[in-house]
This record gives C-alpha cells, structure tokens and sequence, in this order.
C-alpha cells in the first residue's frame, strides 16, 4: 500500500556558511561580468534557448534539497506560509524531440512577497527533481519580484556523467492576478488565480492536494495562484 506524502519539515531554514556566502557573490560577480553582460548575452547565452534569461546576482552556490516526493518539493517554510500567500507551480520538461526528461534537476531561487532575498540562510532556495513523467510541482510563496530557477539534465558524455544546463530563468511579473487567467512572463507559460471555477480539473485536483497537505502541517492559508510552464531542453 502506497503511502501519501506529506509536508512534514516544510523546508527548514539551513545555514549558509560565510565561506558559502562568499564563493557565491565572486562568483555571480564573474557571471553578470561574463555570461550575463548584455553586450555579449546574445553570443554566450541567449541563443542557446528561446527560454534562457538573464541570472541575475542572487543565486547562491549549495542550496539543500527540498524534494517531499517524486516530483514535488517545498521551497517555503510554514512560518513563511503562513505570513505570505501560498503559490504552487507545476512544470514540465522534455527534450528537443518532446519527449519526457525524467529527473531533471531544478536550483530554485526566489524573493519572498515584500521583495526580500535571504542570503545568511537557503531560505526560499533549493533543489528538487521531476518525476519519471519530466514533471515536477512546487510549493512557494508568492513573490513581490524575480523568482529564478536553473533546470539541468544528465546525460552520458564519453567519459562518465556531465550536467547539461538548457536555462536560467529570471521571470518577472508573473504573480500579477488581476485576470484569472494569463500568459506567464518570458518562460511562456499559463497560471491561473485559484478563486473560481475549475478550467483544468487536473490542475484543481493538485490544488486540493497541496491544500490539503498544507493544513495538515499547521498552514492556515490556502494556495492563492497556480503557475505551468513547460520547459524544454536545448538540443546540444
């Protein structure tokens, strides 16, 4: 008999070493010089995927993982839950042929409803994978300002394993509600204020989960807005 996961934890906040604080500003530093500057992004970035955007200068180096179960992951705390707004995300990723890629690796990064990032703490950041379908859902609060997210794939090069990055995401605007439905940003994708009826009863049926899940663990808040975006992989 299967059993059903649950939010048991709800991302507990853990340290990051000064050391670890430090590697990350040299390193974001390095990126916006480089990889991030607009006058070389087109050539060094951009075109690699209709997707790619901007880094950004928050990212942190060794963010925990943050998977509850195969294919979902909290990336907020109940504290946090419970003083901002609820937010789920659900994504999926194939590769350049459209097929499923199963245990792609996402590195999430985001700011919290007043705009705030943390950086003495993985606060609001972390890993997680997607299921054996290329599907993955996120528990978060709704952010004031840029969420970022890095999807990776493995795949066999000759002489053992090697990350393939296809992306890194800095969507703005995408929490804007005031229509109940609405294109998602650069990425592409769809979210739907969760207030009224059902347009996607697959999608309903995740938010009754999480709902759920979350009043379980003490959050008296419900989900305010879900966010889809399909992700898809570069071809080299």
């Amino acid at each position: 008999m299967s059993t059903v996961p649950t939010l048991a934890g709800l991302a507990p906040p853990v340290s990051a070493s000064l050391m670890m604080q430090l590697l990350s500003l040299v390193r974001n530093g390095v990126v916006m010089l480089t990889y991030d500057n607009p006058l070389v992004w087109a050539f060094a970035r951009g075109w690699r995927n209709a997707q790619a955007d901007f880094e950004g200068p928050f990212y942190m180096l060794g963010a925990p993982s943050r998977q509850i179960a195969d294919g979902k992951a909290v990336l907020a705390s109940k504290a946090l839950l419970n003083q901002f707004s609820p937010f789920l995300f659900t994504f999926s990723v194939k590769d350049a042929k459209g097929d499923p890629v199963p245990h792609a690796r996402f590195e999430w990064w985001q700011a919290d409803s007043d705009g705030a990032y943390y950086f003495n703490t993985y606060t609001l950041r972390g890993t997680f994978t997607t299921d054996e379908n290329g599907c993955a859902e996120a528990g978060e609060v709704r952010g004031a300002d840029d969420t970022g997210i890095r999807v990776s794939q493995e795949r066999r090069v000759d002489d053992g394993q090697g990350l393939r990055e296809y992306a890194s995401a800095d969507e703005r605007g995408k929490y804007d509600t005031g229509t109940e439905r609405a294109e998602c940003g650069r990425w592409g994708g769809v979210f739907w204020a969760a207030r009224t009826g059902a347009e996607d009863e697959d999608m309903w049926r995740k938010v009754e989960w999480w709902n759920g899940r979350l009043g379980e663990e003490g959050v008296e808040k419900k989900i305010v807005a879900v966010g889809h975006v399909d992700f898809v992989l570069n071809q080299a």
